[in-house]
Protein backbone atom coordinates (compact mmCIF):
# COMPACT_ATOMS: atom_id res chain seq x y z
CA UNK A 1 0.00 0.00 0.00
CA UNK A 2 1.47 3.49 -1.15
CA UNK A 3 1.61 6.01 1.87
CA UNK A 4 -0.72 8.39 -0.32
CA UNK A 5 -3.75 5.38 0.41
CA UNK A 6 -2.98 5.05 3.73
CA UNK A 7 -2.19 9.11 4.13
CA UNK A 8 -6.25 8.90 2.90
CA UNK A 9 -7.43 6.42 5.02
CA UNK A 10 -6.37 8.54 8.15
CA UNK A 11 -7.76 11.56 6.51
CA UNK A 12 -10.93 9.40 5.95
CA UNK A 13 -11.44 8.48 9.56
CA UNK A 14 -10.37 11.98 11.31
CA UNK A 15 -13.16 13.32 8.56
CA UNK A 16 -16.11 10.68 8.60
CA UNK A 17 -19.10 10.46 10.16
CA UNK A 18 -18.58 8.45 13.24
CA UNK A 19 -22.05 6.52 12.50
CA UNK A 20 -22.84 6.53 9.45
CA UNK A 21 -19.34 5.93 8.18
CA UNK A 22 -18.87 2.99 10.74
CA UNK A 23 -18.42 -0.05 8.44
CA UNK A 24 -16.15 1.93 5.84
CA UNK A 25 -14.34 3.13 9.53
CA UNK A 26 -13.81 -0.84 10.34
CA UNK A 27 -12.35 -1.29 6.75
CA UNK A 28 -9.63 2.09 7.17
CA UNK A 29 -8.91 0.14 10.76
CA UNK A 30 -7.90 -2.95 9.10
CA UNK A 31 -6.00 -1.30 6.10
CA UNK A 32 -4.00 0.53 8.18
CA UNK A 33 -3.37 -2.82 10.05
CA UNK A 34 -2.17 -4.34 7.40
CA UNK A 35 -0.14 -1.66 5.96
CA UNK A 36 2.82 -2.05 7.26
CA UNK A 37 3.55 1.35 7.85
CA UNK A 38 4.02 1.57 11.68
CA UNK A 39 4.60 4.96 12.25
CA UNK A 40 0.68 5.20 12.20
CA UNK A 41 0.62 3.67 15.26
CA UNK A 42 0.31 6.54 17.61
CA UNK A 43 -3.00 7.11 15.40
CA UNK A 44 -4.27 3.77 15.94
CA UNK A 45 -3.55 4.31 19.64
CA UNK A 46 -6.07 7.58 19.98
CA UNK A 47 -8.26 4.97 18.16
CA UNK A 48 -8.05 2.80 21.06
CA UNK A 49 -9.93 6.16 23.20
CA UNK A 50 -12.91 6.14 20.56
CA UNK A 51 -16.59 5.89 21.72
CA UNK A 52 -17.37 2.90 20.18
CA UNK A 53 -16.34 -0.46 20.78
CA UNK A 54 -16.01 -1.51 17.34
CA UNK A 55 -13.78 1.08 17.04
CA UNK A 56 -11.21 0.28 19.92
CA UNK A 57 -11.18 -3.63 19.05
CA UNK A 58 -10.14 -2.72 15.23
CA UNK A 59 -7.72 -0.64 16.42
CA UNK A 60 -6.20 -3.18 18.93
CA UNK A 61 -5.78 -5.43 16.27
CA UNK A 62 -4.83 -3.53 13.90
CA UNK A 63 -2.05 -1.99 16.37
CA UNK A 64 -0.82 -6.40 16.81
CA UNK A 65 -0.39 -6.66 13.62
CA UNK A 66 1.85 -3.54 13.05
CA UNK A 67 3.97 -4.86 15.43
CA UNK A 68 5.11 -1.61 17.57
CA UNK A 69 6.03 -2.08 21.12
CA UNK A 70 5.42 1.50 21.70
CA UNK A 71 2.06 0.82 21.83
CA UNK A 72 2.24 -1.74 24.81
CA UNK A 73 1.39 0.97 27.29
CA UNK A 74 -1.78 2.35 25.17
CA UNK A 75 -3.22 -1.39 25.29
CA UNK A 76 -2.60 -2.00 28.98
CA UNK A 77 -4.74 0.80 29.60
CA UNK A 78 -7.13 -0.75 27.67
CA UNK A 79 -7.15 -4.21 29.39
CA UNK A 80 -9.69 -2.99 31.91
CA UNK A 81 -12.26 -1.34 29.59
CA UNK A 82 -16.09 -2.51 30.45
CA UNK A 83 -16.54 -3.79 27.26
CA UNK A 84 -15.46 -7.26 26.93
CA UNK A 85 -14.86 -7.22 23.49
CA UNK A 86 -12.19 -4.26 23.61
CA UNK A 87 -10.64 -6.44 26.75
CA UNK A 88 -10.30 -9.37 24.41
CA UNK A 89 -8.97 -7.62 21.35
CA UNK A 90 -6.68 -5.87 23.62
CA UNK A 91 -5.59 -8.73 25.33
CA UNK A 92 -4.50 -10.80 21.92
CA UNK A 93 -2.73 -7.48 20.76
CA UNK A 94 -1.20 -7.82 23.89
CA UNK A 95 0.06 -11.14 23.21
CA UNK A 96 1.03 -10.75 19.78
CA UNK A 97 3.30 -7.80 20.65
CA UNK A 98 4.74 -10.64 23.27
CA UNK A 99 4.61 -7.61 25.73
CA UNK A 100 5.79 -8.95 28.83
CA UNK A 101 5.56 -6.30 30.69
CA UNK A 102 1.68 -6.58 30.76
CA UNK A 103 1.53 -10.78 31.95
CA UNK A 104 -0.08 -9.61 35.48
CA UNK A 105 -2.78 -7.76 33.67
CA UNK A 106 -3.23 -10.55 31.72
CA UNK A 107 -2.98 -13.03 34.38
CA UNK A 108 -5.79 -10.70 36.40
CA UNK A 109 -7.92 -11.28 33.48
CA UNK A 110 -7.80 -14.74 33.65
CA UNK A 111 -10.66 -14.10 36.17
CA UNK A 112 -12.46 -11.59 33.93
CA UNK A 113 -16.39 -12.59 34.35
CA UNK A 114 -16.38 -13.07 30.68
CA UNK A 115 -15.69 -16.07 28.68
CA UNK A 116 -14.28 -14.27 26.21
CA UNK A 117 -11.84 -11.99 27.91
CA UNK A 118 -10.44 -15.22 29.85
CA UNK A 119 -10.15 -17.07 26.88
CA UNK A 120 -8.18 -14.53 25.12
CA UNK A 121 -5.39 -13.75 27.88
CA UNK A 122 -4.79 -17.37 27.99
CA UNK A 123 -3.84 -17.03 24.59
CA UNK A 124 -1.98 -14.01 24.69
CA UNK A 125 -0.23 -15.21 27.91
CA UNK A 126 0.73 -18.28 26.03
CA UNK A 127 2.05 -16.00 22.51
CA UNK A 128 4.22 -14.05 25.53
CA UNK A 129 5.49 -17.12 27.78
CA UNK A 130 4.83 -20.19 26.30
CA UNK A 131 3.81 -21.77 28.56
CA UNK A 132 -0.32 -24.00 27.90
CA UNK A 133 -3.28 -22.18 29.16
CA UNK A 134 -6.14 -24.57 28.26
CA UNK A 135 -9.83 -23.77 27.51
CA UNK A 136 -11.35 -24.00 30.99
CA UNK A 137 -8.90 -23.70 33.23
Amino acid sequence: MLKEEVDKLIEFLKSSDRIKDRKERLEAIEKLGNSGYIDKVPFLCELLLNDYWDIQCKAAEAVGKLGDKKAIEALRKSLKHRQWHVREATALALGTLKAEEAIEELRKQLNDKSYGARESAKTALSMITGEIYKKGD
